[in-house]
């Protein structure tokens, strides 16, 4: 899910991530910070990179995971 072009979030701005069996790799812009709550089984949610020191908005995401991976990477 490739959400680079994405400038601002609007406040309370909420996102399921859902995945079994499989691998599911979020780009989000180095403005904005992902914030995630997860419920996983035999899974993982991973970093790449590092929002800026004062990200301009906020991503709640909420990860179920099962069997996989999701990874939260910042361009």
């Amino acid at each position: 899910l490739d959400l680079t072009s994405v400038e601002e979030f609007s406040e309370n701005c909420h996102l399921d991530a859902d995945c079994a069996f499989g691998h599911l790799i979020i780009r989000l812009p180095r403005s904005c910070q992902a914030v995630p709550s997860s419920d996983t089984t035999f899974a993982s949610v991973k970093f790449s990179g590092n929002p800026d020191p004062q990200p301009r908005s906020t991503l709640r995401l909420d990860c179920d995971v099962t069997f996989g991976a999701v990874q939260i990477c910042y361009i």
